[in-house]
């Protein structure tokens, strides 16, 4: 699986073949959903990690889609037909898209009749000359074709294992397992530091900030923050501001900083 951010969100690509309506399933199983792509940066975020993510040069490959190699995307135009829809309701329509189009024809066509799943095109097509799309351009296909597929939660997300988060602010950001070090310079945040020993470091405005599970070091840094240990032995600091600073579980070391905590 390949994992990126971008604009204070999560994406993350699955090398399994599934159904569309299966991957749906899963992604929100997950607690996210199959991708919306509502701009051309955020599509260009895509193209860039597909070209770092490795094993899709086996990707499977749609017949009804030209025989090319697609990702599964979150659009679909199964409640009716030429209204495409995003999970979320959002009418495709309604801001960016980037449907394939050429010389042989312009996407979307319901080749068939019963094309009504989004899918995210990695070779141009037909293969192998193309003529209707290119890479990193959208096509319509059967939903019942198996495809790996793409993640979109709307926060900053974790993985399993222990990860690093450096980021400029003004974001939401769960660690999930692992030791992790989440660290933020700007902006408010809230940060989650979930299962793990983790490192969590707020920015320069108001930090809603809790270690929760694990022996936990946070640090509030500037602004008025909130900074809670959970449970385990915790290292608190407000820092500068005006501080709630609350161990919570634990034999915890509390330390307010500058300010009227």
């Amino acid at each position: 699986m390949g994992t990126f951010y971008a604009a204070g969100h999560t994406y993350q690509i699955v090398k399994t073949a599934m159904t569309w309506a299966a991957a749906r399933a899963w992604a929100e199983s997950q607690g996210g959903h199959l991708a919306y792509i509502t701009s051309a940066s955020e599509n260009q975020a895509l193209v860039t990690m597909t070209q770092m993510t490795t094993g899709l040069d086996t990707a499977p490959t749609a017949a009804d889609g030209g025989g090319a190699r697609y990702l599964w995307l979150g659009g679909s135009d199964a409640d009716v037909e030429g209204t495409w829809r995003w999970g979320d309701g959002t009418l495709v329509t309604s801001g960016y898209s980037n449907w394939g189009a050429g010389a042989l024809g312009v996407e979307p066509d319901d080749y068939g009749g019963a094309q009504d799943a989004m899918a995210f095109g990695l070779q141009s097509w037909p293969q192998p000359s193309g003529g209707i799309g290119v890479a990193y351009k959208w096509n319509d296909v059967n939903p019942s074709n198996s495809l790996y597929f793409v993640v979109e939660w709307d926060y900053i997300r974790g993985t399993a294992g222990a990860d690093t988060i450096s980021r400029t602010g003004g974001e939401t950001v769960y660690g999930l397992e692992g030791n992790d070090v989440i660290s933020y310079a700007q902006g408010s945040n809230v940060l989650r530091g979930d299962a793990g020993d983790d490192s969590l470091s707020g920015g320069s405005g108001f930090d809603d900030m809790h270690g929760n599970m694990g022996s936990d070091s946070l640090r509030g840094n500037d602004g008025d923050d909130w900074v809670v240990g959970g449970k385990d032995n915790d290292l608190l600091c407000g820092d500068a501001g005006f501080d709630i600073v609350y161990g919570n579980r634990g034999n915890d070391t509390v330390d307010g900083g500058a300010g009227n905590d």
